[in-house]
């Protein structure tokens, strides 16, 4: 199935017939032990099977707290993206910043923020169980 942001994956047929795909590579195996085989562009976009493990997001708070009074300053109401120290952006909006930031950094965690001088405070108003899968 194709990713809506134009990325796709190794069980997609578009994938398997690209010039990129390599032999007895379809289930995304080649990707996986690092060979980077699979590396084919779709509507423009990057598609790489790389991903970044999840390792919170400690850094990436970090470092757009110290680098808020600058965005406010050029950026505020854009989106910006954030991996470790990196930052991709400003942008218009969120679906904008995800594309940007699957370009520079392929697919893995993502930390987008608008960038705002007061952050909204989020209510909730039942218990929500975290996901299990």
């Amino acid at each position: 199935m194709s990713d809506p942001l134009g990325f796709i994956g190794a069980n997609d047929p578009r994938y398997r017939n690209s010039p990129g795909h390599a032999a007895g590579a379809s289930t995304g195996a080649a990707a996986r032990a690092g060979s980077g085989a699979d590396a084919t562009r779709v509507s423009g976009a990057s598609t790489r099977s790389r991903s970044r493990p999840f390792n919170g997001f400690d850094r990436e708070r970090a470092a757009y707290e110290r680098l808020k009074p600058e965005l406010l300053a050029r950026a505020e109401g854009k989106y910006v993206v954030l991996v470790g120290e990196e930052i991709e952006g400003p942008v218009d909006s969120f679906g904008d910043a995800l594309r940007a930031g699957y370009r520079r950094f392929g697919h893995g965690p993502l930390y987008i923020k608008q960038v705002q001088a007061v952050e909204p405070v989020v209510e909730v108003s039942r218990d929500i169980v975290p996901c299990r899968s």
